[in-house]
């Protein structure tokens, strides 16, 4: 999974990124849901190994009756440790797939902005004024519209 990638937004092609949009929304909340099935089981496979660490230490000799005892035979057994690291691998994953998903919401959000933006021809270009050639007009709709606007800006610039 590429986050950099996927996240990315092509501006230029709108209609893609939505239909892509749920699908990559959808891929990264798969991932999320099956790290954090993981994330479960080795949780519980730490406590497993805790736990027959334990027993192991009070059946020892060295283990002693002492709870301090036992606590430290575990937790520095080789088994005890690559189990934990194993927990903070897939917590790390996904911590960082909890945020992919919390970005792709964003993501949405800015394929929303981007849709209103070019809605509003904010990404247009320069106009030309248009301009009829001499002897037709416009028709009396769009000038009387004109006509309207004009008054507007007037009265605009004698208030400023």
């Amino acid at each position: 999974m590429d986050y950099q990638k996927d996240l990315a937004i092509d501006p230029h092609n709108l209609a893609e990124e939505w239909l892509n949009q749920p699908v990559l929304f959808m891929r990264y909340s798969e991932e999320l849901a099956n790290v954090r099935k993981r994330l479960s089981f080795q949780e519980e496979k730490v406590k497993i190994v805790r736990s027959r660490l334990i027993k192991e230490a009070a059946d020892k000799a060295e283990g002693g009756k002492s709870a301090d005892l036992r606590e430290a035979y575990y937790r520095t057994h080789k088994d005890h440790i690559e189990a934990k690291d194993k927990q903070a691998e897939l917590e790390f994953e996904a911590n960082l797939l909890e945020s992919a998903v919390f970005a792709f919401n964003q993501r949405k959000v800015a394929l929303e902005n981007l849709v209103k933006l070019f809605i509003a021809q904010y990404f247009a270009g320069p106009r030309e004024p248009q301009t009829l050639p001499e002897g037709k007009r416009f028709s009396p709709e769009v000038e009387r519209a004109d006509k309207v606007s004009n008054t507007i800006r007037k009265t605009l610039q004698r208030r400023r």
